[in-house]
């Protein structure tokens, strides 16, 4: 048990690198030196990476072992309509199964996001956008769709950096939020789902229609964790590992 708990840990901590940045999109990742760094042996860093790479975060390239996945535009394009779907599909059932206690637990959420608003917290904004979304997920009650919405979660999250880069932008997603919920407490599935289809693909067409004015080449992703949410959007997108073509 002890042995699983750690490897659990050493999982999280890689994964939480990734996901928050300070591992960046096609960055080679040597298990030999994360596991000095982390003052660990080799063999559960590499199993970390294997799983990650099931998980489509890593990548395994031949003779260069891992590094961190960087996605294409047309990869970006299939992940989000893959997650429009399935996110209409988790308002669908999660309708049913919502009372009032668990409308309630949709203010603290949304509210947290409204509050962010007045700052630069890009990552909070972020971990706030998906913490709404992963209530409507959990009141599915259906395992298999909750975890395969947190995973792609987990992938697109390059993604939806983008999807708020801009204060107007955040303000329609607080708006929409809103919107979903409404239909959702009504019991209006058929509204609902319309409101959460329109949601998602607003923010694909966003990305991509950006990401296709840039005409982003595939090299390299610089290593600088700047332009966040301020300076050229260009360099957003070059420090951020997006790339034309699969």
């Amino acid at each position: 048990m002890k042995n699983r708990h750690f490897k659990e840990q050493v999982y999280n901590s890689i994964k939480a690198s990734i996901i928050n940045f300070e591992l960046l999109p096609a960055v080679k990742l040597s298990d030999k030196q994360i596991a000095q760094e982390m003052g660990i042996s080799r063999t559960p860093v590499r199993e970390a990476l294997v799983r990650l790479s099931e998980q489509g975060l890593v990548e395994t390239i031949p003779n260069r072992g891992f590094t961190v996945k960087s996605f294409t535009v047309s990869e970006i394009d299939d992940l989000y309509t893959l997650r429009e779907a399935l996110e209409v599909l988790a308002v669908r059932q999660a309708i049913p199964k919502l009372d009032r206690e668990r409308i309630e637990a949709f203010k603290k959420p949304t509210d947290r996001f409204l509050s962010l608003l007045k700052t630069n917290s890009l990552i909070a904004l972020i971990d706030s956008d998906e913490a709404f979304h992963d209530l409507i997920s959990r009141y599915t009650e259906n395992r298999p769709l909750i975890n395969f919405l947190g995973n792609l979660h987990d992938q697109i999250r390059i993604a939806r950096r983008y999807d708020h880069l801009y204060g107007d932008d955040l303000q329609m997603t607080h708006r929409e939020h809103l919107e979903i919920l409404e239909f959702m407490d009504r019991k209006e599935i058929s509204k609902a789902t319309r409101a959460m289809s329109r949601h998602i693909v607003r923010a694909k067409k966003n990305i991509l229609s950006f990401l296709k004015t840039v005409g982003r080449s595939e090299s390299e992703p610089s290593q600088g964790l700047g332009h966040l949410h301020s300076g050229d959007p260009r360099d957003f997108v070059k420090d951020y590992g997006f790339r034309e073509g699969r």
